[in-house]
Order: C-alpha cells, then sequence, then structure tokens
C-alpha cells in the first residue's frame, strides 16, 4: 500500500473461536477484533493468535509500504514580514511518537558520553542485598536536540538504546520498562519527574538479566522530529535482593539531565518527584537512517519559493502561509507524500498607511502613517554607557528571613575573601524588574560583628548564560569594576551601593555579582539574609590569611544566595524610524506623515523601523484623468442686457457636452444650460452661449466640459458686469492696504459691507455710515477677495487683488 493508506487484515478464523489476539497491540484500535484496519508508517509485520479455549492458532503477515514519510521544517516558525526562512524536507515523520514498522533503511549508532567513570547511583540497575527490602528505581534522562545533531542524527526513528554497563555479575531486574517522549525541557528546572503519562512506553521485559558491557533495549521505534528534546524513563525493580550494577556516565555540568529516585518501600516508577544531578549514563542510540533515493522529485507550493523542484529552498515570507513539498520516488510514482510546515507573522507590530488617493498634477497628496504595537525597550548588557534618564524601580531577589554569615561579602574571619553570587533573569523580572541600567544594590546585614573596614572592598557586575556556579569551573566572567576599590565599614540592615559605573541588563541574561577585598587581619565576620535556591548553586566563594583576597581561585560553592536589593533604571524610550520611498516628489522621506506631488501614477511604501519587527505598507496615488479637449479660449460679453458667451476648441477627445456654470461670487455656481459637443475633433470649432437673464453688476461664468465616460474638467472662470449701478463704486483695484467704497450722496443706509477670502470665509465686516469710506485691510494676506455691498434694495459683488 501506499504511505498514509489504510488496509484491512483479515483473519478469517474457522470453527468456534473463543479469543483473538492481534500484536503489535499500539498498532491497534481494537486489538481483539476479527478484522481489524491499520495505517502502518512503514513494512510492518502483524500477527494474530486466535484460540478455541483448548488450541491456538498463530498467523502473520507482512505490509509493505511505498513511499517514504516525508516531514518539512522551516528554520523559523515566527518571523518578521519580509524574513528569508530556511525549508527543509525531512526523509522521516517531522511528529515525535511510536513507529511500529520495520526499519528499512541502514542502522545508524552513536554514543553520548565519554567519560569511562562508573556508579551505581545514576542507572537503573539498582537494587539491594537486603533479604527484606525489595528495591524499585526509577529515572529520567534528558538528550538535546543539538546534543543528537551532534552525533549526526537527523529526524528519525530511534530503534536501539544501551547503557554501559562496568562491572556485572548477571543480576536480574523484574518489569525492566522504557519509555519515551519529546520534550522543549533541555534540563530539569526542578526536582519533578516530567509525567509518565505524557511518554509512550517503547520497551517491558517481565525479567531482564544485565551483562558486562553494552545492554542494548530493542525498542519499538520512536520517531524523532529533530528539534526536540528527547526524554528517556526507565524503570526497574530487584525483588531478588542481588544488589547495583555500576554504569559509566558522564558529567553534564552545568545542567541537570537526571533525575533519579529509588524506594524500598514504594513503587518508584509512579513517584513525582526525585533527586537532580549533573551526571548522565553513557548511552548508544541506534537510528534508522532513512534518505530518498536517486532521482526523487521535490514540488513546493505555493511556487514563490526560491526554487519549487529542490529538496530544500529558501522563500522570504509575507504573509502567514503553509508551504507544502510533495515529495515522488520514481520507483513508485503513483505513491507520493506530502509535509507541510506553517510560518506566521509575527502580529504585535504594525503599520497602517493612509488610504490610496487621487489628485492632479500639481497637487499635493497627504500621505500618513500609524505605528502600533510594543516598541522594545531591551539594551544589550554590558558596561553603561548612557546616564540614566528614567525612573528607578527597586526590588528584592529573596524573600527568606534565615540567616548566615557564610553567604555574603563580608567573611572577616579571613583577611582576604573572594565571593560570586549569581541572580537569574527569571528570578529579577519575578520581581517586577525589566531590562534596564543597575544603579546601586544593597545586602540585607541582620547581625553585624565586625570591628573594622574592609579594604579594597570591591564589586564587579556581569551578564551570563549560567544557571549555576562550580568551583571547578572557575569563576564567572564579568563586565568591570561597578564600585570601588575602597574601604568599607558596614553597618546592620541593608547596605546599598551606588555604583559608580552603571551596569546594563539585557532583561534576559542571569547576573553575576563578584566582591572581594583585601584585608591584613581579621575584623569579624557579619551576617545576612539569604534565599536557598535548591538545585543550583549560586553562590561561589575562596578565602585566605595571606592575600590578596581579590585573587583567590574558588573553593566553594552553595545552594544559596544573600538576599539583594536592585534598583534599576528604565531605559531610554526606542526611536522609531520611518522611510518613505520613492523619495524623489517628497518633502521628507523620513517623518511619519509627509506629502508628495507626484507627476505619475505612483506607490509610495512605507517601512517603520524600530519596533520588534520591521514593517511596511503602501499608498497608491492615482494622477487624475487629464481631458483630452483644449479650449483655446472663453469670452463673454454684455450686449443688450444680455450675456454672449463664445469660447473655441482646438481638439476633441470623446466631447460629449459642456455644462455653463452662473456665480455670483465666484465660489458658488449654478448650472444654466448645456451645449453639446462634437466627440472626436482635430479641428477648430466655435461654440456659443447667450444668457437672457443676466445679474445686476458682476456675474461670473465658468465652463464644465464631460466626456461619454462622465469624467470632467472644469476651465477657467472670467467675470462681467451687465447693467451696474453707478452709484457704488470700489476702488483702487488692485489695492496694497486698503481699498475705498463711494456712494452716491442720496443712497439709503444702512448699508453693509463684507470681504470674503477665496474660499468663501468672512474676513471683515463693515457697516457704512458716509457715502466715502475707506475699508482698511492691511492684516490680510496678497491674494484674491471678494467685496460684497449690501443695500437696502441691491448688492453687488466684485472682486479685488491684495498685492501685499
Amino acid at each position: 500500500i501506499c504511505y498514509g493508506a489504510s488496509v484491512s487484515l483479515l483473519g478469517n478464523p474457522s470453527g468456534a473461536v473463543s479469543s483473538t489476539d492481534w500484536s503489535p497491540t499500539g498498532a491497534f484500535a481494537n486489538p481483539n477484533a476479527t478484522n481489524p484496519t491499520v495505517t502502518p508508517t512503514g513494512p510492518t509485520t502483524y500477527y494474530i493468535n486466535t484460540s478455541n479455549g483448548f488450541c491456538n492458532k498463530l498467523d502473520s503477515i507482512t505490509i509493505n509500504v511505498a513511499g517514504s514519510p516525508t516531514g518539512a521544517i522551516a528554520s523559523e516558525d515566527t518571523v518578521c514580514q519580509g524574513t528569508l526562512v530556511d525549508l527543509n524536507t525531512l526523509s522521516a515523520s517531522a511528529t515525535c511518537g511510536i513507529n511500529y514498522s520495520n526499519c528499512t533503511g541502514a542502522n545508524v549508532s552513536a554514543i553520548q558520553g565519554t567519560n569511562t567513570t562508573a556508579s551505581t547511583v545514576y542507572d537503573p540497575f539498582y537494587g539491594s542485598t537486603s533479604s527484606t527490602l525489595v528495591y524499585t528505581a526509577k529515572r529520567q534522562y534528558i538528550f538535546t536536540s543539538a546534543e543528537l545533531t551532534a552525533m549526526g542524527f537527523t529526524a528519525g526513528m530511534i530503534t536501539k538504546l544501551e547503557l554501559d554497563v562496568s562491572i556485572s555479575t548477571g543480576k536480574t531486574y523484574d518489569n525492566m520498562e522504557i519509555w519515551m517522549g519529546c520534550t522543549v525541557q533541555e534540563d530539569f528546572p526542578t526536582t519533578t519527574f516530567i509525567p509518565t503519562a505524557s511518554l509512550t512506553q517503547v520497551y517491558s521485559r517481565a525479567r531482564y538479566t544485565t551483562a558486562l558491557g553494552w545492554n542494548a533495549f530493542d525498542i519499538t521505534g520512536y520517531n524523532w522530529d529533530g528539534t526536540s528534546s528527547i526524554v528517556v524513563q526507565i524503570c526497574s525493580s530487584n525483588p531478588d535482593q542481588t544488589g547495583s550494577e555500576s554504569a559509566r556516565y558522564t558529567s553534564t555540568t552545568p545542567f541537570y539531565r537526571t533525575l533519579y529516585y529509588s524506594s524500598g518501600s514504594v513503587p518508584a516508577c509512579t513517584n513525582v518527584t526525585g533527586s537532580r544531578v549533573y551526571n548522565r549514563p553513557n548511552m548508544r542510540f541506534t537510528f534508522c537512517s532513512s534518505s530518498f533515493g536517486a532521482g526523487t522529485t521535490y514540488s513546493w507550493s505555493p511556487t514563490t519559493v526560491s526554487n519549487s523542484s529542490i529538496q530544500n529552498p529558501t522563500t522570504i515570507v509575507g504573509g502567514n502561509a503553509t508551504y507544502t513539498v510533495t515529495v515522488t520516488d520514481p520507483a513508485n510514482p503513483a505513491c507520493a507524500t506530502t509535509g507541510t510546515v506553517n510560518v506566521y507573522i509575527d502580529p504585535r507590530n504594525s503599520v497602517l498607511a493612509s488610504n490610496d488617493t487621487t489628485v492632479c498634477i500639481g497637487e499635493l497628496a497627504s500621505l500618513n502613517s500609524i505605528f502600533s504595537g510594543p516598541v522594545p525597550t531591551t539594551i544589550p548588557c554590558g558596561m553603561s554607557t548612557v546616564a540614566c534618564a528614567g525612573a528607578n524601580t527597586t526590588a528584592v531577589v529573596g524573600t527568606a528571613t534565615t540567616s548566615s554569615s557564610t553567604y555574603g561579602p563580608f567573611y572577616g574571619t579571613y583577611s582576604d575573601v573572594k565571593y560570586q553570587f549569581l541572580y537569574t533573569a527569571a528570578e529579577l523580572t519575578a520581581m517586577g524588574l525589566t531590562s534596564g541600567t543597575i544603579t546601586s544594590i544593597a545586602f540585607n546585614i541582620s547581625t553585624k560583628s565586625s570591628t573594622g573596614p574592609f579594604n579594597g572592598f570591591t564589586i564587579k557586575m556581569g551578564c551570563t548564560s549560567a544557571t549555576s556556579l562550580l568551583a571547578a569551573n572557575g569563576w564567572e566572567a564579568t563586565a568591570g569594576v561597578v564600585y570601588g576599590p575602597t574601604n568599607y565599614t558596614t553597618t546592620a540592615g541593608w547596605n546599598t551601593f551606588n555604583l559608580t559605573n552603571d551596569i546594563d541588563w539585557d532583561g534576559t541574561s542571569n547576573i553575576v555579582i563578584e566582591t572581594c577585598y583585601n584585608n591584613s587581619a581579621s575584623v569579624g565576620i557579619d551576617s545576612y539574609f539569604y534565599t536557598a535556591t535548591t538545585g543550583r548553586n549560586t553562590t561561589m566563594r575562596a578565602y585566605n590569611n595571606v592575600g590578596p583576597g581579590c585573587a583567590n581561585t574558588p573553593s566553594y560553592q552553595y545552594a544559596y544566595h544573600p538576599n539583594l536589593r536592585f534598583s534599576i533604571c528604565a531605559p531610554p524610550a526606542a526611536g522609531l524610524t520611518y522611510n518613505w520611498t520613492p523619495t524623489a516628489t517628497l518633502n521628507n522621506s523620513v517623518i511619519a506623515n509627509p506629502t508628495a506631488t507626484p507627476i505619475a501614477p505612483t506607490t509610495y511604501v512605507v517601512t517603520v523601523t524600530g519596533g520588534i519587527c520591521d514593517v511596511y505598507d503602501t499608498v497608491n496615488v492615482i494622477i487624475c484623468t487629464v481631458l483630452p479637449t483644449e479650449i483655446l479660449s472663453f469670452h463673454a460679453v454684455c450686449k443688450e442686457d444680455r450675456v454672449i458667451l463664445n469660447w473655441i476648441t482646438s481638439s476633441e477627445i470623446n466631447n460629449s457636452h459642456f455644462s455653463i456654470e452662473k456665480s455670483t461670487d465666484a465660489l458658488n455656481f449654478t448650472t444654466i444650460g448645456t451645449v453639446n459637443g462634437n466627440g472626436n475633433s482635430s479641428t477648430i470649432i466655435n461654440y456659443s452661449w447667450i444668457d437672457d437673464n443676466p445679474f445686476n453688476g458682476t456675474a461670473y461664468y465658468r465652463l464644465k466640459q464631460t466626456d461619454f465616460n462622465g469624467a470632467y474638467e472644469y476651465h477657467e472662470v472670467i467675470a462681467v458686469k451687465c447693467n451696474q449701478d453707478d452709484n457704488i463704486s470700489i476702488y483702487p483695484n488692485p489695492f496694497e492696504n486698503s481699498f475705498t467704497v463711494e456712494l452716491s450722496k442720496n443712497t439709503t443706509y444702512p448699508i453693509t459691507v463684507e470681504v470674503l477670502d477665496y474660499l468663501g470665509r468672512k474676513v471683515h465686516f463693515q457697516t457704512l455710515e458716509t457715502n466715502v469710506t475707506e475699508i482698511v485691510l492691511d492684516e490680510l494676506p496678497q491674494g484674491t477677495y471678494f467685496v460684497k455691498v449690501v443695500a437696502e434694495t441691491s448688492q453687488i459683488v466684485e472682486r479685488i487683488v491684495k498685492l501685499n
């Protein structure tokens, strides 16, 4: 059958059957069904055992599977938009889990751990020689993906595990069980076992007898996805009271990758907690290697990847996407297999640009952008180069009220002492501290017994990835001196050290603090409040009476550290950077909201950097359609109480008609007539329209030319005077700072004057009380204005121009 297909197994027992059992049982939804259905992932042999109560009948069948299991992974599954991501095709399932199929490839073995030291503590072969106790043992071991990869393994099926017994007398262990699973853990952060319910049993034997050398356990295949850590759990008991075996182990310092529990009173395999250690038994893994054969073809979709027909392409991720690879074996073209991987865009930042818009050539287009989402304030670890400008946050790491003289910097029993203390990022963030500049630290002295100063007292600080201190590994590196050297005398209570050289903390690294002093004699000891850090050594010290203390080599480590008060200054706010392209028609390409004067349709792209991700958006600016009708002239003349309008076109394309519009103020127009156009023309054509109802005074006319497709364009505004009252005069025009309104001597008052700007807004109002009045407008800018003079029974509107 093809990979991924299902098949029915037909037991078809004859005669009276009292029971039917299929194996391996885990491959069946119901291993007691007569004709079950299975979905093998590779060549698999199934066994049937039927019974009529007196006799058993055994048979088997092997199902061969054509096509290889296929998986796909990405170098990153959540990325910023525009990130280049590697896509890889795996010749095995990319999902962890049990695999009942037979290995059809080569078995490849490699050993994790090379030390030859042996112990009875860390391996599962643990028993007692007591005649009254039956010891049971539970062990969990973590092997990281980095360790397995370094051994040369890629995603695939694990078929065998082996432990190296150094001394064996053939001891027996009952109920030997092995469980496996994938985990994101790279060590045991606490003494709690990974729950057995999350693991899969891959081996079980009622009684196992050890042998000298490598003891092999042929497990039911377990698929490893290539990226997770593997956890191996082994349980056993020793009812024969034959004692323990020794197995070779290797240190995993500073990581706890072994968790163990043994008991002579309770079943160890059900216990939920144990003891953590840095030592892990050497283990040999056997992988069933699989690879795609010669001539295999690959097809990726979507095809936007760098090359859709190779095994491992790259892609630039523009949005959330599912990438699928189809693998075809030329020997079994009908059994192609697929693998998929999802890649997501980090959604925390975005920028929204203004809507697409249309402008005419010469007009301004306003471009706007709105950024949303968090802006990281993380700063790199190290000595600070910028003075603290934000508010300080103070918090104490460690809350216990127990005290001791051992776990603090002023151990005055000796004249020359050096300490290092480790505080994890998790401890700092749990107290509400975030990345920033550390400006002071303080130790809380519970009892002061020292009688003199601690000379040359110096504090160094730095960031580290270490989660535990070990004297054998030496001192952790620091960034440099942050306080001292100075002669310091302690006081009871909080002893605060305002750092002379601040240090920046990135919010994710652990902090190491180093103190030392050099005295000529003992000055007595002080005691400090401290907190236990079970399972992690967080204090390391060295001391002598010959000096210098600051040059001592570490000798001791402890799973305690002193309660410490940190004061951290918030980092400066990170700035966002805007970048608009293309830049040629922008007034400023590096601001959030520039203006543009495009001369052609343009797509503007805004990119904002400084957030968690660089984000971008686009604005399309469309240039308004320039109608293909050219008007050579447009004139108006008042004759015999009528206004005659004439205009001339030199060419027309798709010209439907002209609309004639009239206004008293050149702002608000009304359509008074239409004249049909000539469609398409390349010759001069004269048009005319007569307005039989002209305004008394000045009237304004304009043409609106409309195409057959509905596009239109306005042409220039012209003015004409008809039947103007001679009793109102406005002069001079143009004017500089003022103009005069002159009325006839028999004018009836009141008379008002309004001055409007080109947008129709009233900028001046005045009531006239004499026939000659000067209107002063020196505060107005130069430009075109409209003067409206309103009498009792009439009004006029004149357009005037202010020069400066």
